[in-house]
């Protein structure tokens, strides 16, 4: 989309000001901008500009912006980086550039490309297009200069991007379909013609955005990385026509978007002769000569494809066709042999104007009319006149374009002979088109580019996917999931990059309409766009099979890491507080980075903020709503703050947020039902079957340790009365749980209760949650070991019915670690685990046997065991289940006897822990290096507890407790 220079990019530490962000000056009364002063539109994109002259540079500038929903900024046509972090209006975080490296003597320009949303996605809210910048160059031998908007700043709407396309899926915004023939490639350099740039219009709503804040967090990553193999080149077939267009539908918000509109479609086909055509189709029902709903069947070649018989008289023949529009549009698309001879036309005329009519989406208090219509209609002339919607013409020549169904529509043809090796300078001359499919080498997030040479008017459509399937990708494997960009050249444009960051493993590449000139794919690649972990933690045992998975989960967390943790890079990118925990666990184990967990407990402050904050002041945002309600993730974000307090010691972060979680657990004390367990919300808990509309076992154990943090995190802020208030809160709701809900026949806890009813249920997380946050007894505890043994045997194999997750699987090897059974969990993580090394060796699994099914193969939820490898097998102690005090550190080592040796490094605020243990004969030699202000203590479990221990080389005596298993 923009001109790519081949500029090195200075360190990130070195152009973002990060050491010094509480001395940053705030917006200074710059004005929030915008093309128009209402700032609306659906993915409207927007250039601003601001030129200015330099006798000579400075030795630092410092640029501070700010933009909704996001921006690319440009400094004298150097891509400088991209922002700002996801927020809400509520809580919006400014960036901040020392940009001096980037100018230069003369003319300079600063200037940034601002991407509007206009509508909810899951990285922010509903909210309106604006950007505002301020800061100022100021020196003896230089006129003041001031960046601050609107000032002398100019702006020109992005013509070329396709505001129609449809949402890449419920979570994220629309498809890039761009035509870079419509705009100006040299839109950020001094040279432009700014004839067409307009003034900026300060935006009405001024209030619409809290004050801006810092940024707290680093930049994301830059780093370009191209293929590492080549999968294969094909020309693709041209034996089919296919017909498509477009409808859309209202989809600004998650209501409108999953909101069914009704549509309807005719044309007349032509046929020379009486015969019978297959042809390929999606959703919705057609009739044909008044003949139908046709049978359907479904294409097991072509993902979101079905095909049906049509029985074609000879002349005219008319097909009438309803859809049940979702996911805010109707991209149709008709697939007829091409040796047929058939020709479409709504007014019988060949070569008319219009292939399809049209009528919809309707209104929605008109829904049960259109539903009781008769159909299909024997004339369109049928459609009552009173409807919103009249017929509306589909001209030829003009299609859906949605490079997502492209790709998976298009049928690979004759293989060329390529060296898989060579991804880079690879040449297409063939007028149907040709495809490449690229393997990236593993799993990546990142802005998806295309270095090319080739004529205007080339359509570039990269589909992207996590597998392959055959020869092509795995696309559109789940309806309403767009993993595509569209791309159509310009004369003189050599380079395109996707705007917004996607998550993908392969990529393939159509080019078609090159015609006799060919077209080379110079290179191809991701711009690498995650958080930037530094890896500090390793490990390494006895199991091959561990070491992998362990680094399965450090690679997963890398995708899943943004401006906030997300849940996967492919489908989605939400921010959800159960895949935090299990998340900032990999990290502590891997990293020890808190930052990004403090930013996204910023981000569940607001989207939790009714249950938290009830009382802040409803100002004009436009969005949907918080978020709220009173489930399990607003729980868990206490269980991560108390956890990133005891780690960082970041006691004003805990003094900010503490009132809010004060709100949340007052609110639930007068929660209690008839039988003194407290009533909830609808929760999450589990991708299973468990039923959630229960009073939960899970939520009485989640409520109990919640207010045992509240205790904790007061007594650290010096609020000793509320520590002993809510310290006894915490254990009259655990003796009620342990009463209530403990199965002794079964010897598990029940899921719960449904109006005073006993579920008769027993999901292994239903007992693994008392069990980590401090329910189970003892006696309970030993209880458990059978049921545990025999349940996790056999979890099912049918996706989100089986008995855990990958998700659950964190918390169940929680308890089991906690109550000793090291055997049980080991078993566990080989059996469930093993599957997503040996298929795949990239990322973890959304659902456990995940090969192919609507689960993501990329899930930060699923890398839990990376966490109990270095605090279990390795040994040191991280915080969770049971919180631990950082000034020691508790090594303990805790296996069954399959494990002979661990080594490994494991961070800690402290610094670098490494421990490196083996077994000889009945000797355990555990050799230990650390910081050295920290107290060390030493508690081999499992098999191990009862071996002569040397440490550091030298005997010593560990004297265990006779207590329960840790």
């Amino acid at each position: 989309m923009y001109k790519y220079c081949k500029i090195i990019i200075l360190s990130l530490s070195t152009i973002f000001i990060f050491s010094s962000l509480k001395a940053l000056p705030g917006k200074n009364n710059a004005k929030f901008i915008w093309l128009d002063k209402e700032g609306k539109g659906r993915q409207k994109m927007v250039c601003f500009r601001k030129d200015f002259a330099l006798n000579q540079v400075p030795t630092k500038v410092d640029f501070h912006l700010f933009a909704d929903s996001r921006y690319h900024l440009f400094v004298n046509g150097t891509f400088i980086n991209f922002g700002p972090v996801r927020f809400f209006p509520e809580n919006p975080f400014f960036d901040s550039y020392d940009i001096a490296p980037y100018l230069k003597q003369g003319k300079n320009v600063i200037a940034v490309k601002v991407l509007s949303n206009g509508m909810n996605t899951f990285q922010t809210p509903k909210s309106m297009g604006s950007f505002v910048a301020w800061g100022k160059i100021q020196n003896q031998n230089t006129p003041a200069i001031n960046f601050k908007t609107p000032g002398d700043w100019k702006c020109k709407q992005v013509v070329g991007l396709d505001n129609t396309a449809p949402k890449m899926s419920f979570a994220l915004g629309p498809v890039e379909v761009y035509d870079a023939r419509l705009d100006d490639p040299e839109w950020n350099v001094s040279k432009v013609d700014l004839i067409s740039w307009q003034e900026p219009a300060i935006l009405e709503k001024q209030d619409n955005w809290s004050e801006l804040e810092p940024r707290i967090i680093p930049h994301l990553t830059q780093k370009e990385m191209i293929p590492q193999k080549l999968c294969g080149q094909y020309q693709l077939k041209n034996n089919e026509d296919i017909y498509s267009f477009r409808v859309n539908a209202p989809d600004l918000t998650r209501k409108q978007f999953g909101d069914n509109y009704r549509a309807f479609a005719y044309t007349y086909i032509y046929s020379p002769k009486k015969q019978t055509v297959e042809v390929g189709r999606w959703w919705g029902e057609f009739w044909l000569n008044g003949k139908g709903p046709l049978k359907s069947i479904k294409d097991q070649n072509i993902p979101n494809r079905n095909n049906s018989k049509f029985d074609l008289e000879k002349g005219w023949n008319y097909l009438f066709i309803k859809y049940g529009i979702v996911w805010g549009c109707w991209d149709f698309y008709l697939a007829i042999p091409a040796s047929a001879g058939l020709e479409l036309s709504p007014a019988k005329t060949k070569n008319s104007k219009y292939i399809f009519m049209t009528a919809g989406p309707f209104q929605q208090d008109e829904e049960n009319r259109v539903r009781k219509l008769k159909l299909p209609f024997e004339s369109p002339n049928q459609l009552p006149a009173s409807l919103s919607k009249d017929w509306e013409g589909q001209p030829r020549g003009e299609t859906a374009g949605n490079p997502a169904w492209e790709v998976a529509w298009s049928r690979p043809g004759n293989k060329v002979a390529v060296d898989s090796a060579k991804v880079t300078n690879l040449k297409a001359k063939n007028t149907s088109g040709t495809a490449f499919v690229f393997d990236m080498g593993g799993k990546r997030l990142g802005r998806i580019f295309i270095e090319y040479e080739g004529p205007a008017g080339s359509i570039i459509d990269i589909g992207f996917a996590e597998a392959l399937d055959g020869q092509k990708i795995r696309i559109l494997n789940r309806a309403g999931l767009y993993t595509g960009a569209r791309f159509i050249s310009a004369k003189g444009q050599t380079r395109y990059e996707t705007f917004k960051p996607y998550g993908l493993r392969y990529m393939q590449i159509n080019v078609k309409n090159s015609g006799e000139e060919p077209f080379k794919i110079k290179k191809a690649g991701v711009v690498s766009q995650r958080y930037p972990f530094d890896k500090v933690g390793s490990f390494e045992c006895s199991d091959p099979m561990f070491n992998a998975i362990w680094e399965l989960g450090w690679r997963t967390l890398l995708v899943c890491s943004e401006d906030t943790y997300t849940d996967t890079p492919f489908r989605e990118r939400g921010t959800y507080a159960g895949d935090a925990l299990p998340q900032y666990a990999i990290t502590l184990a891997t990293s020890g980075d808190s930052r990004l967990l403090k930013q996204t407990m910023e981000h569940f402050k607001i989207a939790f903020g009714d249950l938290l904050f009830p009382e802040r002041e409803k100002k004009h945002y436009i969005r949907s709503n918080s978020g709220g309600n009173l489930g399990d993730y607003p729980f868990l974000t206490l269980e991560l703050l108390r956890w990133y307090i005891d780690y960082t010691g970041d006691i004003d972060f805990a003094e900010k947020l503490y009132p809010g979680y004060k709100n949340l657990c007052e609110s639930v004390i007068k929660k209690k039902n008839k039988m003194g367990l407290i009533q909830h919300s609808h929760v999450f808990i589990e991708w299973t079957r468990i039923d959630k509309d229960a009073t939960l076992t899970t939520m009485q154990a989640l409520i109990a340790r919640s207010f045992d943090n509240l205790a904790r995190l007061a007594a650290l802020l010096d609020k000793q009365q509320d520590s002993e208030k809510y310290q006894n809160i915490a254990k009259e709701i655990q003796e009620k749980t342990r009463e209530m809900c403990w199965d002794n026949d079964k010897g598990a806890y029940r899921d719960g209760f449904k109006n005073s009813e006993a579920l008769q249920s027993w999901y292994p997380i239903s007992s693994a949650w008392p069990v980590n946050f401090g329910v189970a007894s003892h006696h309970q505890k030993q209880q458990l070991e059978e049921f545990f043994r025999t349940t996790l045997a056999d979890i099912g194999s049918r996706n989100r019915q089986r008995k855990a997750t990958p998700y659950g699987g964190f918390y169940i090897l929680g308890a089991l670690y906690k109550m000793g059974y090291n055997d049980i969990a080991e078993k566990f993580i080989r059996k469930y685990w093993s599957p997503m090394i040996l298929k795949y060796n990239d990322t973890a699994w959304e659902n456990f046997g995940d090969q192919g099914g609507q689960g993501t193969l990329s899930h930060a939820w699923s890398g839990g065991p990376t966490y109990y490898l270095s605090t279990r097998i390795l040994g040191v102690r991280l915080g969770f289940p049971d919180p631990v005090s950082y000034k020691k550190v508790l090594i303990a080592p805790q296996v069954s006897e399959n494990i002979k040796w661990a080594r490994g490094i494991v961070p800690h605020p402290a610094g670098k822990i490494k421990v490196d243990w083996q077994v000889k004969g009945n000797v355990l030699f555990l050799n230990y290096e650390g910081p050295k202000n920290l107290e060390y203590i030493f508690k081999p479990e499992g098999y191990l507890r009862d071996k002569k221990l040397y440490l550091n080389g030298s005997p010593t005596k560990i004297e265990h407790d006779n207590q329960e298993k840790q």
